[in-house]
């Protein structure tokens, strides 16, 4: 999978309404992944094991993430 569609999977969640602090629940990030890449369960999970992996989003307490910054 290409470096561009996990920019626009975090772009995707740019869009998307937030709190105050950038942290996205699951259901905000799964529905960014499906959006922009599919919706096979697989993909959806090795999505985001990859985007942690290569440290564009990060764990938060609660099981949210967050969009590390810098990634464009």
């Amino acid at each position: 999978m290409s470096i561009d569609k996990f920019k626009r999977v975090i772009w995707r969640l740019r869009e998307m309404k937030t709190n105050s602090l950038g942290i996205y629940t699951n259901k905000q990030i799964r529905r960014a992944i499906m959006e922009e890449i599919g919706t096979d369960e697989r993909t959806i999970e090795m999505t985001i094991k990859k985007l942690i992996e290569m440290e564009m989003l990060s764990k938060e307490e609660l099981g949210n993430m967050k969009i590390k910054e810098g990634i464009e």
